[in-house]
């Protein structure tokens, strides 16, 4: 076994792992910062963050048993399609709604798969 202990071979070696460590760093740093990016999150979040509000009120609504009108399922399914299928699952197990509906206990957590699944195929585009 050969032990290479000349200082010179061992201090390149170290400025090769930290230069290719910088590489690394500094271009994904990039790529999460990118201005494109952090648009595309926000809009995800705020997508996400009505779809639980819309499930919050529309459980509001239920418990009132008036005669208010209610937002559609259809309205929650679009939401779920439209990137807010997190914000619309969240809200089923944080409130409590629509928990028995076997259509939204499939229904949604395929809708999050198939997000995602569209999600990463941009992601795999554009980067």
């Amino acid at each position: 076994m050969y032990i290479d202990t000349h200082p010179l071979h061992h201090r390149q070696k170290i400025e090769n792992v930290r230069a290719c460590q910088g590489v690394i760093f500094y271009s994904s740093m990039e790529l999460l910062t990118s201005q494109h990016q952090q648009i595309l999150m926000g809009v995800l979040v705020a997508i996400n963050l009505f779809s639980f509000c819309v499930m919050g009120y529309d459980k509001r609504k239920a418990m009132k048993r008036n005669d208010t009108k209610r937002t559609p399922e259809g309205v929650m399914f679009f939401l779920a399609i439209t990137f807010g299928s997190i914000g619309i699952y969240t809200g089923m197990f944080i409130f409590r709604h629509k928990i028995r509906k076997w259509y939204f206990q499939l229904g949604i957590p395929l809708l999050m798969l198939q997000n995602a699944a569209t999600l990463y195929l941009v992601w795999e585009l554009l980067v």
